[in-house]
């Protein structure tokens, strides 16, 4: 074969080749397209919903009552111990609620008292647990009516607990009202019966004394807290509801040797349940407390530390009502 027979089959070779590659660049062109045109677009429209994983997440949405919950029986309760324990024990009463009601129950726990008074009266709940001044505000504002309160020893009278610091040395409330200008005074929250209105009440009619003449004035929330700052020796003197210091000491969340009981008041009218009128029919709020009347279960009384419950009208608030009035509590608008 000549060179230029050679030159002719190379340029052949050469040219079938190039022909071949350009085929198959094509059909993979085209095949891409295809795929291409497949795939959904990855881009964020405005009604794309991210999957749940790269959804932001807070910390009470979970908690927050929200539009779907409309059919929900909504259930506040006031804040006055840690969030979680208040759920966890009331996740009995709960279920027993959702078995006689028929009704799907929700827990709503604000971060304090002012928030469950604002829920009720922006009606975000149905049926909430007041202490008796934050009924009284929510009475006030938009109607709440109360239904029961849980008895314990025979009486629904609740009472508060003075303590001190056994570092102070102080045996009795008299004492340290003597001596105000050395000593702290420790208080829950400013809306609380048991931990504000009323001990700051009985300071004023049976010691002489207003809670701003003690060196400092301190609140720190909860009961709960008002009894670990006076334990721990953060305040000189603490105010709390009785029946929540008597379980913390029976528990051993605090060390009885660090605290010293000064004087428990007399008792008066606090802690109950009240239903929302702009929410609930006459039937449901009927039917609700009835609920309550007829708990029979020890599991559940027990965790509500009361050992049954009684009906209370607004009658039975008469005296706490005239003890805020005076106190100027009940027009506070927090």
């Amino acid at each position: 074969m000549t060179n230029w027979q050679n030159t002719v089959w190379t340029s052949k070779i050469i040219t079938t080749l190039l022909i071949l590659f350009i085929i198959f660049n094509t059909i993979g062109c085209i095949t891409n397209l295809n795929q291409t045109q497949s795939i959904p677009s990855q881009s964020k429209s405005p009604d794309t919903v991210l999957p749940s994983s790269t959804t932001p997440k807070t910390n009470d949405t979970k908690n927050t009552p929200t539009k779907t919950d409309e059919k929900k029986l909504i259930i506040g309760i006031l804040p006055d111990e840690n969030p979680q324990k208040i759920r966890n024990k009331n996740k009995p009463l709960k279920t027993y609620l959702e078995d006689k009601l028929g009704r799907e129950v929700k827990i709503f726990v604000p971060i304090d008292y002012a928030s469950l008074i604002v829920a009720f009266e922006n009606d975000k709940v149905d049926l909430a647990y007041f202490g008796g001044l934050s009924y009284l505000k929510a009475e006030e504002r938009s109607g709440a009516i109360p239904l029961v309160s849980g008895k314990l020893e025979g009486t629904h009278l609740w009472n508060t607990t003075f303590i001190a610091s056994t570092s102070t040395g102080i045996n009795t409330l008299e004492e340290a009202v003597q001596n105000s200008d050395k000593y702290s005074i420790v208080f829950g929250d400013p809306s609380s019966t048991s931990g504000h209105l009323m001990p700051s009440y009985f300071l004023k009619h049976r010691f002489g004394i207003k809670e701003n003449q003690f060196k400092n004035r301190r609140f720190t929330g909860t009961h709960t807290s008002t009894a670990l700052t006076i334990a721990n020796d953060k305040g000189d003197i603490g105010a709390l509801n009785k029946r929540i210091f008597d379980e913390m000491v029976a528990n051993e969340h605090i060390k009885s040797k660090n605290v010293k009981v000064i004087w428990i008041t007399p008792g008066y009218a606090d802690y109950v349940w009240a239903a929302n009128p702009n929410t609930l029919s006459s039937d449901e709020i009927n039917s609700i407390k009835n609920a309550f009347l007829s708990i029979n279960d020890q599991d559940v009384l027990e965790v509500q530390r009361v050992e049954g419950y009684v009906e209370l009208t607004r009658k039975d608030f008469s005296e706490l009502r005239t003890a805020a009035k005076e106190m100027g509590m009940l027009d506070d608008s927090s």
